[in-house]
């Protein structure tokens, strides 16, 4: 396959330029947008450029600052995550706990102080 070379310069330092605009979409895969990396001009071509083997499976190299980027955000998303389910917990073992023993609880105040008389399930009397 032919290299791809810019229009105007002559140029083979050519990279993929995103899509601008709504007609960049009409054209779809048949044009695909290109900008040249020593004029900086865009311009379309159909042809794609071969890549050598060397560079699609070269793998990523990082920096220290790179690395430490990463391991920083890993330890932010960890500590938030451990703690939404802290919160979670709490809140589980809230629902879950037996409230009829407190004599705090609101929801269901004891009888005598409802006004109302107590309501008893079973056989009558």
């Amino acid at each position: 396959m032919p290299a791809i070379q810019c229009e105007a310069c002559g140029s083979a330092r050519v990279r993929p330029s995103r899509q601008a605009d709504p007609a960049d979409k009409i054209r779809g895969s048949a044009q695909v947008p290109w900008r040249c990396r020593d004029c900086r001009i865009r311009f379309y071509s159909a042809a794609v450029p071969e890549e050598p083997a060397a560079a699609r499976h070269r793998p990523h190299r990082r920096g220290l600052r790179g690395i430490l980027k990463l391991r920083k955000r890993a330890l932010i998303s960890s500590g938030i995550f451990l703690l939404i389910l802290g919160l979670f917990l709490i809140c589980l073992v809230y629902l879950t706990h037996d409230h009829e023993d407190d004599q705090t609880s609101l929801v269901y105040p004891p009888a005598e102080l409802s006004g109302w008389p107590e309501l008893r399930i079973g056989p009558p009397c």
